[in-house]
C-alpha cells in the first residue's frame, strides 16, 4: 500500500451501492466521507452534511465564481461540487491507514477496536468522495494520481432498477441513461480506475471485503 494515498473515490451509476460502501468503510474507521455541496432539495432522512451541504443556486454560483470547488457538475437539473476547503484543513497532508493491518470486517468490533488494528496510531483516515466520472482528473491534478484510489462500483440493470424503485418509489430513465454513460466512460478510460466491483449479487460485507482487498493491491 502506498502510504501517501490520500483519497478514495467511488464512481458509478445511481443505486450501484457507492454511498453504502463509503458509509460502511467510514463505520469501520477506514475512510472519512467528504460531503458535496448541492442545490437539490433535501430529502426525508437527510440532514446538513449528511450526505450533502444544501445551498441555494445563487450561493453555488457565487462559490463557482470564487473558484471554491475542486470540481463541480450539473446532474438531473441540480448542481453538485466538492469544496477545496473541505480538504485543506485536514486532508491535503493526510496519511493513510495501513490497510494491510486490517482484518476482515467484523460488525461485532467497536470503533476503538477497529482502530487498534491499524499498525501506526499516528496515521489518519483516508478522505472519501463519491463523484461523477467527469471530475476525476481534477482530483488527480490536486492530489497526484499515485495518491488517489478510484473504485468503479456498478450493478446489473435489473438490480439498479429494483434499488431505484425501492429508494425513490419510481424509476428514472434519465438516471439509468446516465448510468450507461458512466459505464461507457469506465470502459474507455480504464487507466483512470484502480478497481471494479459489481454489487448485484454481493452482500454489503462482501462488497467491503472486496474493496479492502483492492485497496491493498494499490502500490
Amino acid at each position: 500500500m502506498n502510504r501517501e494515498m490520500k483519497l478514495f473515490i467511488t464512481v458509478g451509476p445511481s443505486c450501484s451501492g457507492k454511498s453504502t460502501l463509503i458509509s460502511e468503510l467510514e463505520k469501520r474507521g477506514v475512510v472519512r466521507f467528504i460531503p458535496s455541496y448541492t442545490t437539490r432539495t433535501i430529502r426525508e432522512g437527510e440532514s446538513e452534511g449528511k450526505p450533502y451541504y444544501f445551498i441555494t443556486g445563487d450561493e453555488f454560483v457565487s462559490m463557482i465564481n470564487n473558484d471554491e470547488f475542486i470540481e463541480w457538475t450539473e446532474n438531473h437539473g441540480n448542481l453538485y461540487g466538492k469544496r477545496k476547503s473541505s480538504f485543506k484543513a485536514k486532508d491535503l497532508n493526510v496519511n493513510v491507514v495501513d490497510i494491510d493491518s486490517l482484518q476482515q470486517p467484523d460488525n461485532t468490533l467497536s470503533g476503538s477496536e477497529l482502530r487498534e488494528q491499524v499498525t501506526s496510531s499516528n496515521f489518519d483516515i483516508i478522505s472519501a468522495v463519491d463523484i461523477d466520472s467527469k471530475g476525476l482528473y481534477n482530483y488527480f491534478a490536486e492530489f497526484g494520481r499515485e495518491n488517489v484510489f478510484v473504485l468503479y462500483v456498478t450493478a446489473n440493470e435489473e438490480t439498479l432498477r429494483t434499488r431505484m424503485l425501492n429508494r425513490d418509489g419510481e424509476i428514472s430513465e434519465l438516471r439509468m441513461k446516465n448510468g450507461e454513460l458512466e459505464h461507457r466512460y469506465f470502459i474507455s478510460h480504464g487507466s483512470a480506475f484502480d478497481g471494479y466491483i459489481d454489487t448485484s449479487k454481493l452482500t454489503i460485507n462482501e462488497v467491503v471485503e472486496r474493496a479492502l482487498e483492492l485497496m491493498k493491491m494499490k502500490k
